[in-house]
């Protein structure tokens, strides 16, 4: 049985289309309810005393190959939440940070990006919970970028170096949660989920819920996490 807490969990948001087309809807109508169930649970998560962080899986790098009415739909969604729920989340205790390519050149509109950018000006004193929303985001990119940083620094490119330039301050990944069946990690988070517990569960992200989440912590906390040691006798 695990006896490392679990303080940051990450979530890879998978299955809202698939969810949709076994109910004969639209794809962007099962993006609008994995909208919803990502605010149910943020909810459920603040309320455990133990977690710390929560890193969540909602826009790649590659997903914008996806046709245009989708992500077009999907950003919408982003401008609702951004406008709508990451205030009073502050206000709540909960704090809010984007990772992810946040450039000139990302393929965000103006407006878009420049609302991103803002939710990471704000802080919140002693949150409650820290919520990484991983938007444009590619696990490999932020590791050339880091590395790419510190030699702009004139700063060694070590292990230590590149682990502080990474996480800057955040927790490593204690557990990976992916949805919908997919056994892959689709370049979410390779460096902070170095020792991370892996688990997929079949149901779609849409029917993400309390119950699961206290199945979801029960599982992990029946992990035995050696982090490279040996099992004392």
């Amino acid at each position: 049985m695990s006896k490392t807490e679990l303080k940051h969990i990450g979530f890879i948001m998978d299955g809202n289309g698939r969810w949709a087309k076994a109910r004969g809807m639209k794809r962007t109508e099962g993006h609008k309810q994995g909208s919803k169930a990502l605010e149910n649970i943020i909810k459920v998560l603040k309320a455990d005393e133990i977690l710390e962080q929560v890193s969540i899986y909602c826009f790649s790098t590659e997903n914008w190959n996806r046709p245009i009415t989708e992500v077009k739909a999907i950003m919408d969604m982003l401008k609702d939440f951004i406008k709508n729920d990451v205030q009073k989340l502050m206000e709540d205790g909960v704090e809010v940070n984007i990772l992810g390519n946040l450039s000139e050149d990302s393929p965000f509109s103006d407006e878009l990006r420049q609302m991103l950018l803002d939710v990471n000006k704000k802080n919140v004193q002693n949150p409650d919970l820290r919520i990484n929303l991983c938007i444009n985001y590619g696990g490999r990119e932020e590791i050339v970028r880091a590395t790419n940083n510190l030699i702009s620094k004139n700063i060694e490119v070590t292990e230590e170096t590149l682990t502080k330039e990474i996480l800057n301050g955040d927790l490593p990944l204690d557990l990976v949660v992916r949805t919908s069946g997919e056994q892959r990690l689709s370049n979410f988070l390779l460096w902070q989920s170095a020792y991370a517990e892996l688990l997929f569960v079949d149901y779609h992200w849409p029917e993400m819920d309390s119950d699961k989440y206290e199945t979801i912590k029960d599982l992990y906390y029946k992990r035995d996490r050696r982090f490279g040691k040996i099992k004392e006798a």
